[in-house]
């Protein structure tokens, strides 16, 4: 049994399964850790620290799989069900043996499961574009927006682009219990988690800004290397 890790994108994903796949290791010889239990490691370090036969990396060639697969995987790496981990390996291991024809198989409960996840990953995608609402406070420098979302899914990253195209003319911050999104006009940066209670309604939020932000928020601002205007 090989512990890992689960890869922290896409791009070290499929360097991790290349090498699984490369050195013949099945589907039920490979246990994902829990993400939370170890947050520090991923892609080669966990391997390196767990699984040190699966060198030399060379030896194994970057994976290439169907268009449709890529699509759907991405997504479904954004999906909050652990189980993703089993079920993405899973089918990349089949592709790798049986070939593009994996997926044509409308009833075939891991290829209905992908399509089913993905379509839930980009659901939530769409409905955080359309809900999310910020409330204008007037800081000292200058007016801030900021907003509260609890996604479904780990989607933060997926929505960045989005909201900086939509909304690059103000400042704004987007607060949920995954992470943070910070633009300042110029720059886009993530922060730590927040709660509801960081981000208050209508008077207390405005007393907040005014004030520099939350004591609890800043603090985690700060531990996350972003500097919060006075």
């Amino acid at each position: 049994m090989i512990s890992l890790a689960p890869p922290a994108t896409w791009r070290d994903w499929q360097a991790v399964v290349g090498r699984l796949i490369a050195r013949g290791i099945p589907p039920p010889q490979v246990r994902w850790q829990d993400p939370d239990a170890a947050p520090d490691l991923f892609g080669a370090a966990a391997m390196e620290e767990t699984a040190p036969d699966l060198h030399p990396v060379s030896a194994a060639p970057a994976p290439v799989w169907p268009a449709a697969f890529t699509r759907e995987a991405r997504a479904v790496l954004r999906h909050r069900d652990a189980r993703r981990w089993d079920l993405l390996y899973g089918l990349a291991w089949r592709l790798a043996s049986d070939g593009p024809r994996v997926l044509t198989n409308p009833v075939d409960p891991e290829v209905r499961r992908l399509h089913e996840w993905s379509m839930q990953v980009r659901r939530d995608v769409h409905k955080m574009h359309a809900f999310v609402r910020f409330r204008k406070v007037e800081a000292t420098d200058g007016p801030v927006y900021v907003a509260w979302y609890r996604p479904d899914h780990l989607i933060l990253p997926a929505v960045r682009s989005f909201f900086v195209e939509r909304f690059g003319s103000m400042r704004w911050s987007i607060l949920t219990p995954d992470g943070s999104l910070h633009w300042d006009g110029t720059a886009c940066c993530s922060g730590p988690a927040a709660c509801r209670q960081d981000a208050p309604d209508d008077d207390a939020l405005e007393h907040l800004w005014r004030t520099g932000i939350s004591r609890r928020i800043a603090r985690r601002l700060v531990r996350a290397g972003l500097k919060i205007a006075p």
